[in-house]
Parts: C-alpha cells; structure tokens; sequence
C-alpha cells in the first residue's frame, strides 16, 4: 500500500468520524443562558429541546438579555463592561456564542431623528449583529439554526490536502489553499521543503 493511499484512507475515514459526531451532537438538547431579570423565556423554533441556565453556566451555547438600553449597547459595540449585562453578553460573544436581545431602548420612530443620529443607531445596531447580537422583534421565536449555526468549528469543516495534492497545487503559478483546509503530516514536510507558508 501507498503512503498516499493511506493518506486517502485517513482522510476518508476522519470525514465518516466527523458526519457521526455531527449526526449525534444534532439530536442532543440545547442549552441556552437567561437573564436573571427575565421571568419567562422566550419560544424557541425548531425541533431541539432547550434547558434553560443561569449565565454562569459553562455549558450554555447562547445568551438571551430581556433589554439593552443605548448606552449598553454602545458599549457593547465598543467592548467596555460598565454592568452585569454587558460583562455577561461580551463573555457570550467572545466565546463565539451568540446573544439574543428581546428589547432595546431604542426609538420607536427613527425617521424623526437627525440624519447624522440615526446613521450612528443603525451602525451601532449593525456592528452588534457583527459580533453576534440577535435583536428579536415582539414576539418573535428564537431561531435554534442560528445556534448550531455559529458553534460549528471552522477547523472539523476543513479538508485535509495531501502531500501530492500539495505539490499539484504547489507548480500552478498562483495557488491558495482551500480557507479551512488542513495538511497531512506528509504535506507538511512538503511545504517545509519548498518554504511554503500558510
């Protein structure tokens, strides 16, 4: 057997492993954090269960805040702490976790502000769904998908190349590795050899 039928085979079997740990981890319960100050969590769409926790909990994919005022929210955007709410929502957020707000003190009517104010709310409110604030309308579900969404890792995703996919990639005149793609063990001597950086 080849070095680099065996590198196939170990590739094709950590992709069989990898779809069973993603099939078992889809079945499982969500766990997701509530604020100490909302009474009654929201309604969840989707077929998971959901366990709701305190925010301490180590084991909650997503935070849910009852309201963010503006000053929190801009200081959250800003990445400052000047409360509990915000200390816990960045904590979220830094954790690549998602945070759902239910209300925000914004104005009702944003038409009757001044031109210069309303394009701060809208960017400040646009940076925060960046780093991964959910702003809910009344009545709105929490969307399960964009949990399991945000807490795939971008490396389980990636493709392993190979030695020789590397060197058939490496005499093309500009080539990129594939964004999330791995080096097998041979590839990576490979790319030692011909001063390849990633």
């Amino acid at each position: 057997m080849k070095v680099t039928d065996i590198e196939g085979l170990v590739q094709a079997i950590t992709a069989q492993i990898l779809e069973q740990v993603e099939q078992k981890n889809s079945s499982t319960d969500l766990v997701l954090a509530c604020e100490r100050t909302l009474q009654t969590p929201p309604k969840v769409s989707g077929d998971k269960r959901v366990r709701w926790s305190l925010p301490t909990d180590p084991l909650a994919q997503g935070l849910v805040i009852k309201e963010l005022s503006l000053a929190q929210l801009a200081s959250l955007v800003a990445l400052q702490a000047p409360d509990e709410t915000t200390k816990e929502a960045q904590a979220y957020l830094l954790a690549g976790k998602p945070v759902w707000v239910l209300e925000t003190h914004l104005p009702k009517d944003p038409q009757k502000l001044r031109y210069g104010l309303r394009q701060k709310l809208a960017s400040l409110q646009a940076e925060a769904q960046r780093y991964g604030v959910i702003f809910l309308a009344p009545e709105e579900a929490l969307s399960v998908s964009s949990v399991t969404k945000l807490q795939k890792p971008v490396a389980k995703t990636g493709k392993f190349i190979t030695a020789q996919e590397l060197a058939t990639a490496f005499q093309q005149k500009d080539f990129q590795l594939p964004t999330g793609s791995r080096l097998t063990p041979l590839a990576v001597d490979f790319a030692r050899e011909h001063a390849i950086t990633m």
